[in-house]
């Protein structure tokens, strides 16, 4: 089997930015992929689900000739550079549009054609017999499992993978039904184009890129020569990415950000190194930042009681740390950041300040290391650099007490001091990740100038 190289970090940063917020636009259901019929969906679990009873009608669909023309299934299966002994899955195959062409592709080879609906599994064992296609078998899949008789060289999942519930856990299983080279393919839909399903949901290819560093997965090649999708190959990780748990000094980057020292990696987040906690109080608390960061009207939002406790995640030099803890004078705050220096400079600060309800924490990579439950945990500009978001805040949920509040404040769009455009986390993306960690959003609100600002409550 033909491998493919690596791409360079600036080559995939190029092509984020044509790819980083994907329409979750729900053509069939969950294993049901290839086309984009529209009726009869429904929304489960985070997923779309729709009947499918008619193969035969939804063939004339799925298998329009005029879909060639945008979704160039030849160009997509030469990029795959398939053996010719591969063994390839087809998951969501649908009526077959992609998994007849394989088999002729692949004479010597073999074709895993899997489904979850028993009609469409039904039509593919005919459609090989019809083609005389001996080395396509088509098989019944399960919502949770492919269901995969034998190891295969790639999984190829088309305009699939956003219909998957928890696909974190779904990708674990799957890597047991890949080679030790094996590759997983991944097509799926782009925003802001033109002609692709409704926007009923929304997943960005960042987060795809998360869940499935999560799942044990690294990036090996970005595509984007087709008009309405990305292809995205992954393979089994080499070793596991480190996670940044604790955002990397979210506040510390309060919108004043320094491109220095940052880096993308695996994770999904975007990492940058903080050192000298006197330097960077001069620009996280210059008193210029209090015009458009409005923290006291952020506060009075969130009416916070006297005796709340709260923490403040990723607190950097205590810009708003220092600020609840004068205000909720019979409880707690917990400012965590994960850079020693940081947190040092806070514990000084609180000294200084005689703030004694300010406690300073320590973050590690994968946990905050609150000691006691929260009312209230806040982030400010620190969500897009925590990495495996969606394994943190499954985590996290657990010290937020019940009716606690998770408060995100983020950029929303790339600008003058923001992070480069490619890893902006837009309040949509941010949802539905938060989602999949058992979070619901409540409230939104719009008189930050630079920022968007959400609460949010465990489902």
């Amino acid at each position: 089997m033909k491998m493919n190289r690596y791409l360079s970090v600036a080559l995939v940063s190029a092509l984020l930015q044509l790819t980083n917020t994907v329409a979750v636009a729900e053509p069939e259901t969950t294993m049901h992929s290839h086309g984009m019929s529209q009726e009869g969906m429904q929304q489960h679990s985070g997923m779309m689900h729709k009947r499918f009873d008619d193969p035969e009608q939804l063939a004339k669909n799925f298998d329009n000739p005029e879909r060639n023309a945008w979704q160039k299934p030849e160009q997509v299966i030469e990029s795959l550079n398939l053996g010719p002994n591969d063994v390839i899955a087809d998951i969501g195959a649908g009526t077959g549009y992609f998994s007849t062409r394989l088999a002729k592709r692949l004479p010597k080879g073999k074709v895993l054609a899997a489904d979850i609906e028993p009609n469409m599994v039904a039509y593919l064992a005919e459609r090989a017999k019809r083609d005389k296609l001996n080395n396509l078998l088509a098989v019944q899949a399960s919502t949770d499992n492919a269901n995969l008789p034998e190891k295969v060289d790639v999984a190829l999942f088309v305009n699939s993978y956003h219909l998957i519930a928890d696909r974190v856990e779904y990708f674990k299983k799957l890597q047991q039904s890949l080679n030790e080279e094996g590759r997983l393919a991944i097509v799926d839909w782009k925003m802001n184009v033109k002609d692709t399903p409704p926007k009923m949901r929304l997943l960005p290819f960042m987060t795809a890129l998360n869940e499935l560093s999560q799942a044990g997965y690294e990036l090996v090649e970005l595509r984007d020569f087709l008009p309405r999708q990305y292809i995205a190959i992954y393979k089994k990780a080499t070793q596991p990415e480190p996670a940044m748990g604790v955002g990397m000094h979210g506040h510390m980057m309060h919108g004043e950000h320094s491109t220095m020292g940052h880096m993308q990696h695996g994770d999904g987040a975007y990492h940058h190194s903080f050192s000298d906690a006197e330097k960077w109080a001069k620009q996280f608390d210059d008193p210029q930042r209090d015009q458009w960061q409005k923290p006291e009207a952020v506060l009075d939002v969130l009416k916070l009681n006297d005796d709340a406790v709260v923490a403040d995640l990723g607190a950097g030099t205590g810009y708003f740390s220092s600020k609840i803890a004068q205000r909720v004078t019979e409880g707690k705050v917990f400012a965590i950041d994960a850079e020693a220096d940081m947190v040092n400079y806070l514990k000084a600060r609180a000294q200084r300040e005689g703030l004694n309800n300010l406690q300073a924490i320590q973050g590690s990579p994968d946990l905050a290391n609150l000691s006691e439950p929260v009312d209230l945990v806040l982030l400010v500009d620190v969500y897009h650099h925590i990495g495996h978001r969606v394994e943190y805040f499954k985590k996290l949920a657990a010290s937020i007490k019940t009716n606690g509040r998770l408060v995100l404040i983020d950029f929303r769009e790339a600008g003058p001091g923001t992070p480069p455009k490619e890893h902006i986390v837009t309040l949509e993306q941010a949802t539905e990740e938060l989602a999949l960690a058992g979070f619901k959003r409540v409230e939104t609100h719009d008189f930050l100038p630079k920022q968007y600002f959400a609460i949010f409550e465990s489902r």
